[in-house]
């Protein structure tokens, strides 16, 4: 009997040795700001985005505490009483301290409450999300970036495998950008454990890579057809035996329309050397994409896909964020993606 009681004893304290030891997080902040009332913690779980942990807290003397378990690191974000905006932040079972300040727009009846995260201690993925943030930004200047961030991602894919924030970096390096070649993309990949990537992120990199197959120097452009401003077809099979600039943009993008001076002085200055520009729109709002050509004096040919995001264009390219482009030649072979106008100079002269 006695043997049997020592058994249930070490099980029990075993038990509670386990639960003690159990992995969570613990998620303590300081709002700053005259704020009292309650503070919302959002995060996917079990690697569905679909399925979304939703938490709240009531700010008491300017401090907030959360508690909960996830499966692996994952992007969560914070957020206040509605109307309020999202503070992300990477939500990981470890003890996270949040520095955050509250402010508002607005009038009581129509308010716009604001949550800024000021500083994270306590959180690995922070730290790695910091560091590669300073790298990008110490070197996204110099001749050889592109060979740096091949470096600094192959690192991360190596020692942060099981980190969700690998599997972002190589998402937003496929989809976003030309920084990386199919081979470079494939044999990172085959280094991070895609089982703690968000189903999110892992269709991205899937997307990248199909972008990367099928659009890259020395594949044939995908032809289309689609709706100029006069109600008319263009086809881009019609611009072969020129130099072609096909250019992705919407009127709401800032980034795009930044572009567009760059190209009247390039397109007037180079019309009449077998070069011609096609712009795209992924614009919804017909109305506002006639309004931007003009004030923006594009002359030279513009059609429309008024699917947006989701219409065929986007589907066909593999297109996730715009501005971008692709420099093809007078056969309809792909030259580069996203040619700067010294690029196009230079094939031109």
């Amino acid at each position: 009997m006695k043997n049997y009681t020592l058994l249930a004893l070490f099980v029990v304290l075993l038990t509670a040795c386990e639960s003690k030891n159990e992995k969570q997080f613990i998620i303590s902040g300081e709002l700053s700001g005259d704020y009292d009332d309650y503070v919302y913690l959002n995060y996917p779980q079990f690697l569905d985005s679909t399925y979304q942990v939703k938490d709240s807290v009531k700010v008491i003397d300017g401090k907030f505490q959360f508690t909960g378990t996830t499966h692996s690191p994952v992007q969560g974000w914070l957020n206040l009483k509605p109307n309020s905006n999202l503070a992300w932040l990477q939500v990981e079972n470890s003890e996270i301290d949040i520095k955050a300040n509250y402010t508002f727009q607005g009038t009581e009846e129509n308010i716009y409450r604001m949550i800024t995260i000021e500083s994270v201690a306590g959180s690995k993925s922070d730290s790695i999300q910091n560091d590669y943030s300073t790298f990008y930004q110490e070197n996204k200047d110099r001749e050889n970036f592109k060979t740096l961030l091949k470096e600094k991602v192959v690192q991360l894919a190596q020692t942060e495998n099981m980190d969700a924030f690998a599997g972002k970096v190589l998402a937003d390096n496929v989809v976003f950008s030309d920084m990386l070649n199919l081979e470079d993309a494939k044999n990172i990949l085959a280094q991070i454990d895609t089982n703690y990537v968000e189903p999110f992120e892992r269709e991205l990199i899937r997307s990248g890579l199909n972008r990367l197959k099928k659009f890259t120097a020395g594949k044939p452009i995908s032809d289309f057809a689609l709706t100029t401003s006069k109600f008319d077809s263009i086809n881009s099979l019609s611009f072969r035996g020129k130099l072609l600039l096909v250019d992705f943009w919407a009127s709401w993008c800032g980034p795009c329309r930044v572009k567009h001076p760059e190209y009247v002085k390039l397109y007037n200055d180079n019309k009449d050397k077998d070069f011609e520009i096609l712009s795209v729109s992924l614009d919804e709002d017909v109305n506002a994409w006639l309004e931007a050509m003009e004030k923006d004096q594009i002359t030279w040919p513009s059609v429309i896909d008024s699917g947006g995001f989701e219409g065929e264009i986007a589907k066909e390219y593999y297109l996730y964020a715009i501005p971008y482009s692709y420099l093809v030649d007078k056969d309809g072979t792909i030259i580069m993606p996203n040619p700067t106008s010294e690029d196009i100079e230079a094939r031109l002269d």
